[in-house]
């Protein structure tokens, strides 16, 4: 019988265990977490762990996924960060003990988005907020799920990695930018800067 080294056992693993499709990066892109002067939430810090040895991208930022709002640009990039940092996860088959940060991290982060997200909205007075915070308790409920299965030693499913990134990026791209182009349509006095300098206090 033949013997793998360390990168082939590796590298088989990221494709069983990932399948990345054409359109995924195989590089985890740098600079999704750089700190912009007006962020508004404070980005949670890296879980430094030395399981990182499979370096793995599910989903990478681009402008296509902008709705041209800054600060909840930034909220959206580090939530692909964070999901990223699961993928990285279960490619290095991480202990239970290390999953839970990871989770615990998304789902805090997460929902602290929603809440500004939907006071955004409010703030615009969004035609379709109801249905939209609906997909928002929807999805905090799958993360806190899957926060109960990993704490009860299952660790974490695939299915749960391919639903995290297929509804995210579903999400920005339908329903968050249809209130995105609702507020250029039709509000155009409102400030966006002024409305997240009042959400946390700089007015």
């Amino acid at each position: 019988m033949s013997m793998l080294s360390n990168d082939q056992d590796a590298e088989q693993r990221t494709r069983l265990i990932l399948r990345p499709s054409k359109h995924q990066s195989v590089e985890v892109t740098e600079n999704l977490m750089k700190k912009p002067d007006d962020t508004v939430v404070d980005k949670p810090e890296p879980v430094i762990t030395d399981y990182q040895k499979i370096k793995i991208s599910a989903v990478d930022w681009n402008n296509t996924y902008s709705l041209d709002i800054p600060e909840i640009d930034e909220q959206h990039k580090t939530l692909f960060t964070l999901i990223n940092e699961l993928w990285e996860a279960i490619a290095n088959r991480v202990s239970v003990e290390n999953q839970l940060p990871l989770i615990g991290k998304l789902e805090n982060y997460t929902l602290t988005h929603f809440s500004q997200e939907e006071s955004f909205m409010r703030d615009i007075k969004y035609p379709k907020f109801n249905a939209h915070k609906k997909m928002h308790e929807q999805f905090a409920e799958r993360i806190a799920d899957e926060k109960a299965r990993v704490f009860s030693g299952n660790g974490f499913s695939l299915d749960i990695l391919y639903f995290l990134k297929d509804w995210l990026i579903n999400h920005i791209s339908i329903a968050d930018k249809d209130y995105a182009n609702f507020l250029k349509a039709g509000q155009s006095k409102f400030s966006i800067v002024r409305f997240f300098k009042r959400l946390i206090g700089r007015e």
